[in-house]
This record gives structure tokens, C-alpha cells and sequence, in this order.
């Protein structure tokens, strides 16, 4: 009988979180979220001489026209081709957000140490995720490489592929540029934030499906055609920027940055955040990125204002790192009624001076 006792405990344990898995160190993000911290990334590039403005795309050498980008981060899910096609989209964003057409790509993937026919079909599946993203816009993958992981497979193995593409972008008038922020500038964002305490919570089981299918849903929707509507009115764009890694406040941080006397009002009420976002910082989870965005806080010292006291939610949303995340706009007020009427456009705020 006792012997019956400790094998039905034993199998029962199974089902159940060890005590000590609520102290262990969380399971590192992925997507974007796996990026490098802000600031080690700022004090290296200074050290080597790359310090200055950041921006999204840098042109070609000889062109004024051409514009290349590179992006890439470790599988955010499972599914190969749904991988590949929302790092594409990611990695596309930033020529979108300079407001230049997406001609053409190369990508490196990184496979993990499986047998040869699952690398294969990983590869096939990756690149066809990759592709459908660039023949929606008539743009061409050109080349790439491919590499084996020399770290241990993660289960399921799929999540062991890394994607890094070089995007090019052809743009036949000035880029939209960070920096180019206006008094007077209205800012609008392109779709919601959360999907870093999405997946961070998803990681543990704490998300909702069907909250995480929303999101994916609307991450896998390209934003390229968004620079049809806003080319009518590319007199009138000031500035822009895609929201990333270092969440909003990071990025507006970016194009704040040696533009002394401009404030931005926030209006947070105006803020849209995927369904069940705010729900899990509540409950106290956030991405692995999170703590050290939260430098970005320090923005809410002067530089930018909200209207009301922060939520500590609030707080969290604006530095939670997106994946496929909006673009964040800033354009003339008349530009800004236009594109607001029919959306995805919402204004979030605006740009003054520093005395009011």
C-alpha cells in the first residue's frame, strides 16, 4: 500500500509547478524582446565611433534613392513559416517608416542541429514565410546564407531558428527621418502595443489564446500599404519611426533627441493596447526587455508629459517591447484629421514647445 501511495504521489507531482519555479530567473523573451539593451548598445557604438542620431534605414553609398535596413531576432513561434513571415514584416518595418518601397532582401538563417530533412523543411517553410511577405509588395529575395546552430536544440526544434534579413528600400524623395519632430506635430501610432507582455506571458501560460491569436492576427498583417495613404500627404509627414524593441517611450526617446525645447503631450487614455496586454501587467508580468526600457521613464521627468498621473499598467505599456509593432507619426495637424478619419490611424498626442 505504501509503495502504491509514493507511485501515485510521484505521478501526480508531475502535473504539478515545482515550489521553486516562482524564484527561478524567467524564461528569456524572444522576437525583439531579445534585443540588446539600450544603453550597453549606445556605449558601444560611442566607443567605436558610431554614436550620433539613430535612425531606421541608412542610405546606400553613391544613391540618393536607396535605402538598406537589417533586422532579425531568435523564433518567436513555433510555426516556421508564420516565424519567417513576421520577421520579415519586422525587418521591413523600418524602410516603411522611412517611407521607402521594399524592393528587395537577402536573409540569414540559422538552423538548429537536427537531422537533415527537418532542416530542410524548416528552411522551405521559413523561406516561404519570408517570400509571402515580399511578393505582396513586388519585392525580390535575392540571396542569403544559411548556417547550423552550435548550441543544443530547443524543443520543439523549431524554435531554434534565427532569421537576420538585409531589407533595401527605393525612395524617390527625402526619408522620413526620427528627428524631424515639429511644434505643433500631431503623433499618431498605426495599430496597438503589448505584444511583448503577450508573448512574456504566454511563456508561462498566463495569456489567454484567444487574446494571443488577436495579436498575431494583427501582427501578421502588413503595414506596407500604409504608404499609400500617407504619400497624398508626405508634405505634411515630419517625422517617423517604427515602435520596436525599446518600446514607445524608448523610440520617442530616439526622436526627441537633440531636439532641445520640444515637449510631447501624451494623451493615455488615447493609447490602444492589444486585449489582455494591461490584464498581465496586473498581474505583475512583463518581457525580459522590460527593466531595462524602463530607463526610458525618465523621458516622463519633463520632456514628455501625460495628461493624468500614471497607471503603473500605463507605465509598463510604454515600455514594453513590440514585435511588428506600429509605426509612430508625426505630422501636421490637417495632415493628421485626414488620416484619422478612416484609420488605423489614432492620435495619441501632440508636440510643443518647451514653454507650453
Amino acid at each position: 500500500w505504501r509503495l502504491k501511495q509514493r507511485i501515485d504521489h510521484a505521478f501526480m507531482a508531475g502535473f504539478q509547478q515545482p515550489a521553486t519555479m516562482a524564484d527561478a530567473a524567467p524564461m528569456a523573451c524572444r522576437g525583439c524582446a531579445a534585443k540588446l539593451p539600450a544603453q550597453p548598445l549606445a556605449a558601444a557604438l560611442e566607443r567605436v565611433g558610431l554614436g550620433g542620431q539613430p535612425e531606421d534605414a541608412a542610405h546606400l553609398p553613391g544613391s540618393e534613392e536607396l535605402l538598406q535596413s537589417v533586422d532579425g531576432f531568435p523564433a518567436l513561434v513555433s510555426d516556421p513559416w508564420l516565424n519567417g513571415r513576421l520577421t520579415a514584416l519586422h525587418a521591413c518595418s523600418d524602410l516603411w517608416a522611412c517611407g521607402a518601397r521594399v524592393y528587395s532582401a537577402m536573409a540569414t538563417i540559422t538552423l538548429p542541429m537536427v537531422p537533415a530533412n527537418e532542416q530542410q523543411e524548416l528552411l522551405v517553410q521559413t523561406l516561404a514565410g519570408i517570400r509571402s511577405v515580399l511578393d505582396e509588395q513586388g519585392a525580390e529575395l535575392i540571396g542569403g546564407h544559411t548556417m547550423e546552430s552550435r548550441s543544443a536544440s530547443p524543443l520543439p526544434a523549431s524554435l531554434g531558428v534565427q532569421i537576420t534579413l538585409s531589407v533595401n528600400g527605393r525612395n524617390s524623395q527625402s526619408p522620413w527621418l526620427k528627428s524631424g519632430l515639429q511644434p505643433g506635430d500631431a503623433l499618431l501610432i498605426s495599430r496597438p502595443l503589448g505584444t511583448g507582455v503577450l508573448f512574456a506571458g504566454a511563456m508561462t501560460g498566463a495569456t489567454k489564446a484567444t487574446d494571443l491569436d488577436a495579436a498575431l492576427k494583427g501582427m501578421a498583417c502588413s503595414q506596407h500599404m500604409l504608404l499609400e495613404q500617407l504619400e497624398p500627404l508626405r508634405g505634411d509627414i515630419h517625422a517617423c519611426t517604427d515602435i520596436t524593441g525599446f518600446g514607445l517611450l524608448g523610440h520617442l526617446g530616439e526622436m526627441l533627441q537633440n531636439r532641445t525645447g520640444l515637449r510631447i503631450l501624451l494623451d493615455e487614455a488615447a493609447i490602444p493596447a492589444y486585449s489582455g496586454a494591461l490584464d498581465l501587467f496586473e498581474q505583475g508580468i512583463s518581457s525580459t526587455l522590460a527593466p531595462s526600457n524602463r530607463a526610458a521613464w525618465r523621458w516622463l521627468e519633463g520632456t514628455v508629459q501625460l495628461q493624468q498621473p500614471p497607471s503603473a499598467t500605463l507605465l509598463e505599456l510604454l515600455v514594453d517591447p513590440q514585435t511588428c509593432g506600429p509605426l509612430l507619426l508625426a505630422c501636421s495637424s490637417k495632415a493628421a484629421a485626414q488620416l484619422t478619419l478612416n484609420g488605423p490611424w489614432l492620435r495619441i498626442g501632440n508636440a510643443t514647445t518647451g514653454h507650453g
